[in-house]
């Protein structure tokens, strides 16, 4: 079972970095509350900080993940790490494009020869 959750925004702004419990107390705080029946918590969170594709609702969308993420890093226990400080201290990798291409094409060859019904 996952344990802690790094929720990402819009091009990859984290919001959120702690235990999966934290963030479903911290967001009702807030005023989101995820509803207890019919609802998958992962989907409630994924659906706080995604973005509409087009219309009017794109510019709220944006400004509804400021406001979280921005709450949200008030909230956090006094004397931890910032997120930024935390994907700053995060190793890069160092392989190159066309390794991880190979890479990513024998993860696709695979998959697709395991599962031919399918593909």
């Amino acid at each position: 079972m996952i344990q802690d959750v790094l929720l990402l925004g819009p091009g990859g702004r984290a919001v959120f970095c702690g235990s999966r419990t934290e963030i479903l107390e911290q967001l009702a705080a807030l005023g989101h509350a995820c509803p207890r029946e019919g609802v998958n918590p992962a989907d409630f969170i994924i659906d706080l900080v995604s973005v509409h594709s087009e219309g009017a609702q794109v510019d709220e969308d944006h400004r509804r993940i400021a406001r979280l993420a921005e709450k949200l890093a008030k909230m956090r226990a006094p004397g931890a790490p910032s997120l930024a400080s935390l994907a700053a201290a995060a190793p890069h990798s160092s392989t190159s494009p066309w390794r991880a291409f190979h890479l990513l094409l024998r993860r696709a060859w695979l998959q697709t020869s395991r599962d031919k019904a399918t593909n």
